[in-house]
């Protein structure tokens, strides 16, 4: 709905999906002529070409979501498999512009909101954060693969005085949690 579009538009690569070979995607494109999976279908095709000496797609069979600065550039790529299949969560690899230690998905749509409200919800997912928007929650953020750190503190703190874990009720994300509430010890957050 209403929330999809709004990730669309303020994130101008929108979201897409790749198939195995990307025939699928490159097909729709052509076909329909859709503006928001271009730049999507160029890095998919890059990231092929770089792997397939190997035989392996890294972002094959997954949803993809473009994963975006504060300002609102795209600087990545993540993906969510859908059915079965690890890992779960696949993002770009690590550059000095593409750190996952340094970036939050979402914090372009939500520094607003922080500011305003001075609290951040931290989730584990890039779907999480959509569906936390759609219902309201528009302070929502996920790290992208890793545990919440010192660098995504310092970052959310610009914009929040206090910090909400939401994550997962599996041991993993009991795991998590833990870990994360020594930090916010050492760390003095609210």
């Amino acid at each position: 709905g209403s929330t999809i579009t709004l990730f669309e538009h303020e994130v101008t690569s929108g979201f897409g999906w790749t198939d195995a070979d990307l025939v699928a995607l490159d097909r729709i494109n052509r076909t329909q002529g859709i503006e928001i999976l271009r730049p999507i279908i160029r890095n998919a095709k890059r990231e092929f070409q770089a792997t397939q000496h190997v035989g392996v797609f890294r972002f094959r069979d997954r949803i993809m979501f473009p994963i975006v600065d504060q300002r609102g550039h795209v600087i990545g790529f993540g993906g969510r498999v859908i059915g079965e299949g690890e890992p779960k969560y696949l993002n770009s690899p690590e550059t000095p512009l593409f750190s996952k230690s340094g970036l939050l998905y979402g914090l372009d749509l939500a520094k607003d909101t922080l500011t305003k409200t001075r609290t951040a919800v931290v989730m584990e997912g890039y779907t999480d954060v959509i569906i936390a928007h759609q219902c309201g929650f528009k302070n929502a953020v996920a790290v992208l693969g890793t545990a919440l750190g010192e660098r995504h503190i310092r970052l959310l703190r610009r914009f929040a005085d206090r910090i909400v874990l939401l994550l997962d009720g599996d041991e993993a994300g009991r795991k998590r949690t833990d870990e994360i509430l020594e930090l916010f010890i050492a760390e003095q957050v609210d």
